[in-house]
């Protein structure tokens, strides 16, 4: 396996990953598939060519099969703040430590963005083994957005984390 910054050349592996996302677990998104499809390549461009925002890839061999990405925010007041987004593994991939390493990555690469001094995400109070692999690369919970989605009628609860940059590197 190995894991990388995606570049503009992976669009096409990376537009795939994410639709595959979306339709494969809805309650984990924002979005959808349909909402995000006509800015999906603009976005995508924007986050790769950015000099402190990134999308982290894990490859088996050529196939991309797990992502993560890291916004950094830039607002004056909000600039020592990043966030985590659409980590997702294909499922016939899941279990084999990819997550955790591409949250390894991502961690890594992040904590020398200069004036970062803090990680947020979010995560589908359901989704347990996210929720643990997150507390084991040290994020805290903080609170918890009651129906924070709603997906097919049902409404999910989502857990906000956060972890300190002096917490950041990753044993």
């Amino acid at each position: 396996m190995t894991y990388r910054t995606l570049t503009v050349e992976d669009y096409p592996a990376y537009d795939a990953l994410r639709g595959m996302a979306l339709d494969f677990v809805p309650e984990a998104f924002g979005s959808t598939n349909q909402e995000e499809i006509p800015h999906r390549k603009n976005r995508f461009e924007s986050n790769v060519t950015h000099k402190e925002s990134f999308i982290v890839g894990a490859f088996d061999d050529d196939e991309l099969v797990g992502m993560v990405g890291f916004l950094k925010l830039e607002k004056i007041k909000l600039k020592h703040k990043g966030i985590i987004w659409g980590m997702f593994v294909k499922p016939e991939m899941q279990g084999r430590g990819i997550g955790s390493e591409l949250m390894k990555f991502t961690l890594e690469k992040a904590a020398k963005i200069q004036h970062l001094q803090k990680i947020n995400l979010d995560v589908n109070a359901e989704n347990q083994a996210a929720i643990r692999l997150y507390e084991k690369m040290g994020f805290i919970s903080f609170g918890v957005e009651k129906n924070a989605l709603l997906v097919n009628n049902k409404m999910y609860d989502t857990i906000l984390m956060s972890k300190n940059l002096g917490d950041i590197r990753v044993k």
